[in-house]
């Protein structure tokens, strides 16, 4: 069974099925024990048969912070609600061998509210960060950066998009309100801050964070940033913890721009460049 997974083929289908209905046969896992909100990610995913996809299946069940999902082989779909950052999922899913994309994002419970991405990426470090509106008054952030040093780096977004020299021109975080620096559970803090992302010995971290700072619309054109140190979270007396946590220069950046809501990427084939999904990554 395990060859018979690793052996997948196929091409992307349209993407046309209702919520409604796809979520009507999904499969619920054991009791999520994070209490990040979860999300709904949509995968493209090249199963060939019946049998492919219920190995996607269990393999699902058995991850924890996985709520809901489901999966239909004709259309080369998975759908899966988690707490989990939807790259850890996509993970977990391309060690089977296979090519997965990532299709769109959101509240499965609502209607797509928005949704953006900033792709990171120097020649040490990469990664994508991305952004769900959850509701009208809070929006969830995921990261996932590789290439970090071990230990704390601050997160945050700047209030231009000009990240020149990897933002050596990005002196400001986002900051409409005009409050000092803090943490984004804060009351009163810069709309930008977004804590810490914390990378393993790996030099992998994976980060969720909520913030009711501002809205998804408002930050598309700005850019993210990760920083060198960590953030002290404007609780230290000084003025470089009011303005900037302290966090030290920028180590990778990028523009934010709007990405898709679930159901609202049916591309098969770029009109560009005439690859397919599965090819895209390739061409250049």
């Amino acid at each position: 069974m395990r060859n018979k997974l690793l052996a997948f083929v196929g091409v992307a289908a349209a993407l046309t099925l209702r919520r409604d209905s796809i979520f009507s046969a999904s499969h619920t896992t054991a009791a999520n024990k994070n209490k990040m909100s979860s999300i709904t990610v949509e995968y493209a995913l090249n199963m060939n048969s019946k049998e492919d996809e219920e190995m996607i299946s269990k393999l699902l069940d058995s991850m924890e912070g996985v709520e809901e999902h489901t999966e239909d082989w004709k259309k080369q779909l998975v759908l899966v609600k988690a707490s989990l950052t939807s790259v850890q999922v996509a993970e977990a899913l391309e060690q089977t061998g296979k090519q997965v994309r990532i299709r769109g994002l959101g509240n499965q419970d609502k209607a797509n509210l928005g949704a953006a991405v900033c792709i990171l990426q120097t020649k040490e470090t990469k990664g994508v960060v991305r952004f769900i509106q959850l509701s009208e008054e809070r929006v969830l952030v995921e990261a996932t950066v590789h290439g970090l040093s071990e230990g704390k780096h601050g997160l945050h977004i700047y209030k231009t998009g000009n990240i020149s020299n990897n933002g050596e021109l990005l002196s400001a975080h986002y900051n409409p309100k005009e409050y000092n620096h803090g943490h984004p559970e804060d009351k009163e803090c810069h709309a930008g801050d977004l804590g810490n992302l914390e990378a393993g010995k790996d030099g992998k971290a994976n980060y969720r964070v909520e913030s009711s700072h501002f809205s998804v619309p408002e930050i598309i054109g700005r850019s993210i940033g990760v920083t060198e140190a960590a953030d002290d979270l404007g609780k230290e007396d000084n003025e470089g913890s009011r303005t900037s946590g302290n966090s030290g220069r920028i180590l990778v950046c990028g523009v934010i721009a709007r990405s898709a809501g679930l159901f609202q990427n049916p591309k098969k084939i770029c009109l560009c460049s005439g690859a397919t999904i599965w090819e895209e990554d390739k061409v250049g």
